[in-house]
């Protein structure tokens, strides 16, 4: 059976989730990078690199109502604001459950 694991490290202890949908294991993901970061109605929203795109967004109902195409690439543009971040580290990654 095919499983999603969200995992991550932060201050160097280590966690992980499973889901059986990628999409879980992506909205999981999105909203530890929105309570990492801080973001809420009050935060400025963290816009990607680009300046031609929209700002991402942060809200768990948007968020969820996104496919997930789309939300893999919000995932990718805040991974693009963590990329040089030593205390947080994540990743999403498709596995098996062994039997």
């Amino acid at each position: 059976m095919n499983i999603w694991v969200f995992m991550g490290r932060y201050d160097c202890e280590l966690f992980a989730t499973t889901h059986l949908t990628e999409k879980g294991a992506v909205l999981t993901a999105l909203s530890d990078i929105v309570e990492y970061l801080g973001i809420d109605e009050r935060s400025t929203r963290i816009c990607p690199r680009s300046e031609e795109d929209k700002p991402l967004p942060w809200d768990d109902d948007e968020l969820k109502a996104l496919p997930t195409t789309e939300l893999w690439e919000v995932y990718r543009g805040y991974c693009e604001h963590l990329w040089d971040d030593s205390q947080y580290e994540i990743e999403v990654k498709q596995t098996q459950v062994a039997g």
